[in-house]
């Protein structure tokens, strides 16, 4: 039997090293396999129907809504700003909230960002089924552009004539709202504020129907129990 020599010895004590070195990337990897999967199926899913949104016609015509023939109009921005700012809530009341233990900050991060991605999917997969025109469809339209979408929204849920049915503003904050609440990190008088403007502003401005914002409310909910 050949001995072991003090080269073989050196070279494998290199590659442990090496290993053990590679370890903590791999088990970040591990750890977020399931939310990496997840996004990855969310491109797949988004850019294979985004791209070849139909285009709208001259019988093209946004849904009767009956909020929106009662309640007032406010500037379309309010949608995006909206996002934002739960968005930028929910992530400040857990870094306050978690401060001395960053792990569940990050753990939180992990497991919205997993929600939403599942939110995605199954909302890719409805918008494909109803294409409802949106109800700014008339102020949208562009015929140098009929299905709304530049090179780089082909690939993303952004624009689109006929991307309206749930609503994805109105899911990605219900999604934070109910993690939230789920963790206790907000009390219900709160919670009932947040969620009456998530619900009223998508409607405000015209940027969904009402029928957008409860199915989002639904969906975002079921997502929401979900162990990412």
């Amino acid at each position: 039997m050949t001995p072991t020599t003090n080269n073989d010895n050196s070279t494998n004590s290199t590659n442990i090293n090496r290993y053990r070195n590679l370890t903590p990337g791999i088990n970040v990897i591990l750890a977020n396999s399931k939310t990496i999967l997840i996004w990855t199926i969310v491109l797949i899913v988004m850019s294979t129907y985004y791209s070849n949104e139909p285009a709208p016609t001259a019988d093209t015509v946004p849904l009767n809504d009956l909020l929106h023939s009662t309640l007032p109009r406010i500037e379309y921005k309010w949608h995006h700003y909206t996002v934002l700012g739960v968005v930028l809530f929910g992530t400040t009341t857990m870094l306050f909230t978690e401060r001395k233990n960053m792990k569940n900050v990050l753990d939180f991060v992990v497991s919205y960002l997993g929600g939403l991605g599942i939110y995605l999917i199954v909302r890719g997969v409805i918008v494909n089924l109803t294409r409802i025109p949106r109800p700014r469809i008339r102020e949208l339209y562009d015929p140098e552009n009929p299905n709304g979408k530049t090179a780089l929204q082909k690939l993303t849920t952004l624009s689109g004539y006929f991307d309206s049915t749930p609503s994805g503003h109105t899911g990605t904050n219900m999604i934070m709202l109910f993690k939230l609440f789920g963790l206790k990190k907000i009390n219900a008088g709160v919670m009932g504020v947040l969620v009456t403007v998530v619900f009223l502003v998508p409607i405000l401005t015209r940027a969904h129907y009402s029928l957008d914002v409860i199915l989002a409310f639904l969906i975002s909910f079921g997502v929401s129990k979900f162990k990412v």
